[in-house]
């Protein structure tokens, strides 16, 4: 069947999200081919062509452009969100103050908003946030979910009817390492993500890490954000990743290189507490990069597209860079760093999970980082998640 309205949800397995839209249902007789056209994203290239898909899964590829397709324009992946924290979308008021005020633990403004939201508050809050997530074509994220265990088991539950995949990456209840609590938080996380060293007494943060990485969990944490923390500290840890490093120099970006840790950066929260990162210089080093929206309470975790812009327009303050280059740390390199549905070839065989733009494509990469917003969007396939812009 096929549910209208003046935008429709289609149903793509069979299957659909009543919490996400309500709408008529007009009845369909089987299963049925549908095509889109355009220039579409192949592992990091553009071609120009068309595919045709059926219960989820690409059935049919081919050259040029097809008539009479269900829409045709800048076909890419889905996006995904290298770095939140989306429990701070209950904070509504405008903030002030610097990173300590805000956001370190364990007394910064958002912990103590946190500790003083309900649970159903949060969660409430959380599914908001995952409604508008999947209307923006993300169907990863990677979380930082404070508040322990608890926490966590908030964040799962308010997406446990999404089509969305998050990564949780949950941490301790305070600043230190209680094996028990541990053991519990590592059954049900992808990982563990933390706040600076310079936050942490060095064995606790040690402790933390070590049990992590026994249990094949990953982990990860924030680094040289507002000032620069010595870098073999940091990677003595194994992290996964980093967060931030807006203040590392050329050899702590040399040093991630070799040693083949990448770098989410969240330019407009960045930017918000007063650093810049230098995007150029990073890539430079060739250090793999990815980007995120970072606090909730800053930037809505649904627009990515923005923080594409925003990160395209600021690397120009230090030479600038290629839009493909900021394309490609939505849809290639977080897939890299999280592990998540790395082969995203749209190709057949493969999930029909892709976003379809209704854009000039003269210049694919560049339409859609200097621009592009959520109203361009024609098409969302996220697993048994389809919807049609009518």
């Amino acid at each position: 069947m096929i549910r209208t309205c003046f935008f429709a949800m289609l149903p793509k397995k069979g299957g659909h999200h009543k919490n996400y839209i309500h709408c008529a249902s007009i009845p369909r007789n089987g299963q049925f081919m549908r095509y889109v056209t355009g220039q579409i994203y192949h592992g990091g290239e553009f071609t120009e062509g068309y595919f045709g898909f059926e219960d989820g899964i690409i059935k049919e590829t081919g050259e040029g452009l097809k008539k009479d397709t269900l829409a045709k324009g800048i076909i890419i992946p889905t996006f995904t969100n290298a770095h939140t924290h989306i429990g701070d979308a209950v904070i509504m008021d405008e903030v002030q103050g610097g990173i300590r005020e805000i956001v370190a633990p364990p007394d910064g403004l958002k912990h103590r908003i946190l500790r003083d939201t309900s649970q159903e508050g949060m969660r409430n809050s959380m599914r908001q946030v995952a409604k508008n997530m999947l209307y923006s074509g993300i169907e990863h994220f990677n979380d930082f979910r404070e508040g322990g265990l608890k926490g966590v088991k908030i964040l799962k539950d308010a997406f446990s009817d999404s089509p969305i995949s998050p990564k949780v990456f949950g941490r301790p209840s305070d600043l230190r390492y209680y094996k028990d609590e541990m053991e519990q938080l590592l059954k049900i996380v992808d990982g563990i993500g933390v706040s600076a060293i310079s936050d942490w007494e060095e064995d606790e943060i040690k402790s933390v890490a070590s049990h992590t990485k026994r249990e094949g969990k990953m982990f990860a944490l924030h680094a040289s954000e507002a000032v620069r923390e010595d870098i073999d500290s940091i990677l003595d840890l194994k992290p996964d990743y980093l967060i931030h490093m807006n203040k590392a120099t050329d050899d702590d970006l040399k040093i991630c290189a070799e040693n083949e840790v990448p770098i989410i950066l969240c330019p407009r929260s960045e930017v918000f507490f007063g650093h810049v990162p230098d995007i150029p210089k990073m890539l430079k080093s060739n250090v793999t990069l990815a980007l995120g929206t970072d606090n909730a309470m800053l930037n809505s975790p649904s627009s990515i597209l923005r923080e594409m812009e925003f990160a395209y327009k600021i690397s120009r303050l230090k030479g600038g860079c290629k839009a493909k280059d900021i394309l490609d740390m939505v849809l290639i390199n977080p897939r890299k760093v999280l592990n998540a549905s790395f082969d995203i070839c749209l190709t057949q065989g493969k999930d029909a999970n892709f976003i379809v733009f209704q854009l000039p494509y003269k210049n694919p990469a560049y339409a859609l980082v200097n621009g592009a917003c959520a109203q361009n969007i024609s098409i969302i396939c996220i697993n048994d998640f389809l919807w049609s812009k009518k």
